[in-house]
């Protein structure tokens, strides 16, 4: 049973790849609750090299009405669920730019040939960033920040909804994040906002996501994410840790690298468990 829908806005796809973003949309529904249609704005379209797989751009909304925390960015999705009321009429809740140049296997099978990416996959990934899977972190002249990203840090792309003034405020998923010692990446008492202290934190390879449902779910152990020593724009602070979730390992949808031949058709029961954190 579907427990939310999806209505996806297609620029530049095949009947072929309409059928395989409804079926990535129904897999995503079968674990989400929501009675407001989640709205997806695809655009197929040259991207440049074949390694960048795809983009994705989340509209988001903070301190409506039913919003649990105050001064957090929620994605729009996440909010219209929250607040049982669409935020956002007339806007998608996530844009995501699909590059044409790359060797695609369209079907839902799940059987790419060598050289070949799972479209499935891929879109199940990026939808999952649109969904609220993004820390709203990054680093620019040495300076780390949550809330801080801009219209001008997704150049040459353009959202097809006014991109927020984010105003320094970090999101639903940067809340659960801490360092090594448990210290919350968020405490402006600890890390003040756009520092070298926090740059420093988002590469200490030593990032962990510590909401209650997801440590239980992963056996009392904080869900360490991708923050390597040296930052990497997208990827950093965005994901699973790679080398802790390896394409062995049914998580592993969330980890920032996807070989070809890789075929993940399930979230993952952790990634599950902290969607519902």
């Amino acid at each position: 049973a579907q427990g939310s829908t999806f209505v996806f806005t297609n620029t530049g796809t095949t009947a072929q790849m309409d059928t395989s973003l409804n079926y990535t949309g129904r897999i995503w529904g079968k674990f989400l609750n929501s009675t407001i249609p989640i709205k997806v704005n695809i655009i197929y379209t040259n991207l440049g090299p074949a390694t960048n797989l795809a983009i994705t751009i989340p509209n988001g909304r903070r301190d409506f009405a039913n919003a649990p925390m105050d001064s957090i960015w929620y994605a729009s999705s996440l909010a219209n669920s929250l607040a049982t009321v669409e935020l956002n009429p007339g806007e998608s809740d996530m844009d995501i730019y699909v590059n044409s140049n790359v060797n695609w296997y369209l079907d839902t099978l799940g059987n790419p040939v060598a050289g070949q990416y799972d479209f499935v996959t891929v879109l199940l990934h990026e939808m999952g960033h649109g969904l609220a899977f993004l820390s709203l972190a990054k680093i620019e002249s040495g300076l780390g920040s949550f809330g801080l990203v801009d219209a001008g840090d997704i150049t040459p792309l353009v959202a097809s909804f006014p991109f927020p003034d984010l105003q320094g405020k970090p999101s639903s998923f940067a809340y659960y994040m801490e360092n090594v010692s448990g210290q919350s990446l968020i405490d402006t008492t600890i890390f003040q906002n756009n520092s070298t202290n926090l740059a420093t934190q988002f590469t200490s390879n030593s990032v962990y996501f510590d909401g209650p449902i997801s440590l239980a779910q992963n056996g009392g152990t904080r869900v360490r994410l991708y923050a390597p020593t040296t930052y990497a724009s997208g990827s950093s602070m965005q994901h699973l840790n790679e080398s802790t979730f390896p394409a062995s390992d049914p998580n592993s949808l969330m980890t920032p690298f996807i070989n070809t031949q890789e075929v993940h058709h399930h979230p993952g029961d952790l990634t599950i468990a902290m969607m519902e954190d």
